[in-house]
């Protein structure tokens, strides 16, 4: 028999707060990447959507990824910048976007991927030499796509 009942089901309250918390979390609309070599042609060869709005995450002369997004999407992460594809450092920054591995001289080529909707619907274009990022959706085209740079990913 439990002498303190009410201690006893505060401190079970509390230990299931502290599981189901954190997975609730994890309970959003989240979208996915799905890798497409018809995108990879897509930016290797310069036959992007003219309509699509694009961003990049990263610095300038070498981003991290390229995105488009569909008319009707948004990106709503301060960590992507907006670019005009017509502009010529666009250019420069697909050719650019590589990483080299140091002495070894390896280079992990870029690949291109569609970016998909909590609800499966295509919302755009990615090209990154890192595989994936998180993509929030976030409801009436508004979609927070994180950037996919860890420092630590190659170590």
């Amino acid at each position: 028999m439990i002498k303190n009942r009410g201690r006893f089901k505060r401190l079970v309250t509390l230990a299931l707060g502290a599981i189901l918390l954190p997975l609730a979390g994890c309970a959003g609309n989240y979208g996915m990447i799905n890798q497409a070599d018809t995108v990879t042609r897509m930016f290797n060869e310069g036959n992007l959507p003219d309509d699509y709005t694009y961003y990049f995450t990263g610095r300038p002369s070498i981003p991290y990824a390229i995105i488009g997004l569909k008319p009707g999407y948004v990106q709503v992460s301060k960590m992507w910048f907006r670019v005009d594809q017509r502009d010529p450092r666009f250019v420069k920054m697909v050719h650019n976007l590589w990483e080299s591995q140091g002495e070894l001289g390896v280079l992990y080529q870029p690949q291109g991927a569609w970016i998909r909707t909590a609800s499966g619907e295509t919302a755009g274009i990615w090209y990154s030499y890192y595989p994936s990022a998180p993509v929030e959706d976030r409801g009436d085209g508004r979609l927070t796509i994180h950037s996919p740079y860890l420092p630590t990913r190659w170590n």
